[in-house]
């Protein structure tokens, strides 16, 4: 496991809270959702969402 640095917590934070996920519901109750970004060690502002583009180009 790794440390993450308070910068990146904050940015994903900042991210998911901007974008929350949609709601799912399964038999009329609801179902767990699940987000993951992945964490580059030399760019700890830098949330990553798309792998397919530039450090520079994320959403």
């Amino acid at each position: 496991m790794r440390d993450l640095p308070d910068a990146y917590i904050k940015a994903a934070k900042k991210k998911i809270q901007a974008e929350p996920p949609e709601p799912k519901i399964k038999d009329g109750k609801p179902v767990e959702v699940f987000t993951y970004f992945f964490y580059v060690p030399g760019h700890p502002n830098v949330v990553v969402v798309d792998l397919d583009k530039p450090l520079d180009k994320q959403p």
